[in-house]
């Protein structure tokens, strides 16, 4: 259930209608939370989708936990899922809404993330 109400988020959003979607997407976010690990790919999706959501309306701070983990968990476990999406990334949604600045914040933030995973554990 929690994921169709977060694919809806999305679809609201998608038409421009983020002030509906929001909510949509915190709840879903909220009850999957109950239900799944934190490195879930389900839960990652809809955690994508409230993230998104903060993007499109410059809450970036609020955003920013929620998607980096978020595609952390999505790259490591279904990396389909971050292929298939359009605007999958808070990089390339900020290209989409002219925000050049914060989209080489975010670019530098994926790669920063990538980059320490790729790192040998000690």
């Amino acid at each position: 259930m929690a994921r169709y109400q977060a694919f809806l988020a999305e679809v609201l959003m998608m038409s421009g209608r983020v002030d509906e979607a929001e909510p949509l997407a915190r709840e879903a976010v909220a009850i999957i939370r109950d239900r799944l690990p934190a490195d879930h790919p389900d839960r990652a999706e809809c955690e994508t989708i409230l993230g998104l959501c903060l993007v499109e309306l410059e809450r970036h701070q609020e955003a920013e936990p929620l998607l980096l983990n978020s595609y952390r968990v999505l790259k490591a476990k279904e990396p389909h899922r971050l292929r298939t999406r359009t605007d999958s990334t808070p990089y390339s949604r900020c290209t989409r809404l002219g925000q050049a600045g914060k989209a080489r914040e975010w670019r530098a933030k994926l790669e920063a993330q990538e980059s320490a995973a790729q790192q040998p554990q000690k």
